[in-house]
């Protein structure tokens, strides 16, 4: 690669107009429907969590004040009261902080994110694209944010040849029904990951100004709070480092490329060196060894239109990049080279997990001389305005369906996460009566979210993080089989039981060990261990 004859364009003025703001703060608003679903179609009901992985973030954040020192934390699912405080992440100690210390649900916590960071992403995302665009630059900035591929569209296509339902159809090559967000405007729907974009942003937007030490601080903020997104950042950042210091061995850029690698290898040292010395942290290190592959035929879907639209711009220069298209380039490399290392490594971890937009977007970026070129001709057309219209909807249908979608599955309540009234009399009862005591309820859904709302061990939580998950279920639908229940299946280590009401429970009703405890509802009847109960000991 080659720095390109043309001139580098210059970072305009960081404002923003008010009609700019306008429409690019309603492209970005769109994006709040799924979650405007979620409350408007389940009332009350509604947590705010509209994807199995948003409470865990909030448990982790009470975990650092409820077990741990007030900084590190322990793992939530952990019920064992020796876990070690060993995690340190700062956005889930900030969500923890907010419902712990200044009393928001945790739901509402979770969503005040996604609206804090809502604006910030979307001025980012803007500054990115006014960098590479000088026409055109509004609409070119809402394809940014909803612009995707054809993922949907020959999905749908093959729905209609192979007789699939169109909710199948729409994500046959979208894996987990988009929720890996292979384009970048999609992770607007998660606060936490819109939170990471935008110090990913940041950092890319402060590289290209060559405000490298303004770059590598918001990639050593993100590596605190991510390890997926860190690395990959850290890893493109140290790839375009060493490129700048082969060309021009000064003592600055030695000194970035210096800071870039101790940043990495202190992130690589506190996951792969410090945390595996730990037994508990090792046995989850190896549950998420996961092999959540990226098929070629997604890869092609999603990423072949903005690549081709990337090759012809660079074809047109001759493949001559510029400074800032060959860090765009790396960067889509990197990213590309993490989702795929399943295929070169023997024991992948989640290589689709570094998808999250990160091919997307460089590639996008790259593209933009391209897909303003096309606007421009079109433009000098009217009649071909309609023709316009066509492409942006194609473009951006991936998008569109993934929201109509999930925001009808959202106010039907088929996904997402919800609590009816004696759901939430529960959980007071449970915080008034067995704080810091190991719980097991009947619903595993109550369980993960115990440790989100009140300072309870469950028995049962994350299905990834808690130890033994598989055995322990095995046992425990052994001990609930049918409509009673075996206490003497239960292990020794729970404190306390919820139960539906409709279970019978002559056994615990004639057993030493366990009480009824006074607080119960129609849905849920709550029993106790004796204190001084003795206890047969448990292999679990």
């Amino acid at each position: 690669m080659t720095e390109s004859h043309i001139a580098e364009p210059r970072d305009p003025s960081p404002c923003v107009d008010r009609r700019i703001a306008l429409v690019v703060g309603l492209a970005l608003l769109l994006w709040l429907t799924i979650l405007a679903a979620h409350y408007l179609g389940n009332g009350e009901s509604a947590t705010g969590f509209i994807q199995y992985d948003q409470p865990y973030y909030v448990a982790n954040g009470r975990a650092v004040f409820d077990r741990g020192n007030g900084l590190l934390y322990p793992n939530p699912s952990d019920a064992n009261p020796d876990a070690p405080a060993i995690y340190f992440h700062w956005l889930p100690w900030i969500l923890g902080a907010a419902v712990t210390q200044l009393s928001i649900a945790p739901g509402a916590a979770y969503t005040l994110l996604t609206l804090v960071m809502l604006p910030v992403f979307g001025y980012l995302t803007w500054q990115l694209v006014r960098r590479r665009a000088t026409q055109h630059r509004l609409s070119i900035t809402v394809l940014a944010l909803w612009g995707g591929g054809l993922v949907s569209v020959i999905g749908i296509l093959k729905g209609l040849v192979t007789g699939m339902s169109l909710d199948q159809a729409v994500f046959e090559f979208d894996p987990t029904e988009g929720l890996w967000f292979l384009n970048w405007g999609r992770n607007t729907v998660y606060g936490i990951e819109i939170t990471y974009h935008c110090f990913v942003a940041a950092t890319w937007w402060m590289v290209l100004q060559r405000r490298h030490s303004v770059g590598l601080m918001f990639a050593g903020c993100l590596a605190l709070t991510h390890p997926w997104s860190g690395i990959e950042l850290l890893l493109t950042l140290n790839a375009w480092f060493l490129l700048e210091a082969i060309r021009n061995r000064s003592g600055a850029n030695l000194r970035t490329l210096g800071c870039s690698i101790l940043l990495l290898c202190l992130l690589l040292g506190y996951y792969k060196v410090w945390l595996p010395q730990f037994p508990a942290h090792a046995t989850l290190q190896k549950n998420w060894s996961l092999n959540w592959n990226l098929e070629w035929s997604t890869v092609l879907y999603a990423y072949g239109p903005v690549a081709y639209l990337a090759f012809l711009h660079l074809r047109r220069s001759a493949f001559r990049l510029s400074r800032e298209e060959q860090f765009l380039l790396i960067a889509a490399v990197v990213a590309l080279g993490l989702s795929l290392h399943d295929r070169i490594l023997s024991r992948p971890v989640q290589p689709i997990h570094f998808t999250r937009g990160y091919i997307w977007m460089p590639l996008f970026l790259i593209a933009i001389p391209q897909l303003q070129r096309f606007l421009v001709g079109i433009s000098l057309h009217p009649p071909r305005r309609i023709a316009v219209a066509v492409v942006v909807f194609l473009a951006c249908f991936d998008n569109i369906a993934f929201t109509v979608t999930h925001s009808i599955w959202q106010y039907r309540g088929e996904e997402g996460f919800f609590l009816v009234a004696e759901d939430w009399s529960m959980l007071e009862s449970l915080d008034d009566c067995a704080q810091d005591q190991v719980v097991f309820c009947e619903s595993l859904q109550l369980n993960y979210l115990m440790p989100t709302y009140i300072p309870v061990r469950p028995w049962m939580c994350h299905k990834f993080n808690t130890p033994d998950f598989i055995l322990r279920d095995r046992v425990l639908a052994r001990a609930i089989a049918g409509d009673s229940i075996d206490p003497d299946l239960l292990s020794a280590k729970i404190d306390v039981l919820v139960l539906s009401r409709q279970r019978r429970t002559d056994a615990l009703e004639k057993h030493r060990n366990w009480v009824r405890a006074g607080s119960e509802n129609a849905k849920w009847q709550i029993w106790q261990r004796k204190l001084d109960a003795p206890v047969r000991r448990a292999a679990l």
